[in-house]
């Protein structure tokens, strides 16, 4: 919420972190050779400034040839108590 209000220290530790992911990305990027990696979890809401940067950074870390998106996870921060949902359901 901060960095979408402009705060500059917000805007400056959600840019860091989207590199970060993004360096991780690419250099997993190179050494899997995925077609998709699907992030979860509060972070992925961080708006499309965020998404911009990690992707761009994924994709120029990763080699030439790697090609993969980079998606949100369909089911959002519920994911896990989806996963315990199917469990509970098959025990």
């Amino acid at each position: 919420e901060m960095a979408a209000a402009g705060e500059e220290t917000a805007v400056t530790i959600l840019e860091r972190g989207a590199w970060a992911l993004g360096v991780g990305l690419g250099n997993a990027a190179n050494l899997l050779n995925p077609q998709r990696f699907i992030l979860g979890g509060g972070v992925t809401k961080a708006g499309s400034h965020w998404w911009q940067i990690m992707r761009q950074t994924a994709r120029h870390t990763a080699l030439p040839e790697a090609l993969f998106d980079v998606v949100p996870a369909e089911l959002g921060d519920d994911a896990p108590l989806w996963g315990a949902a199917v469990l509970g359901m098959r025990e």
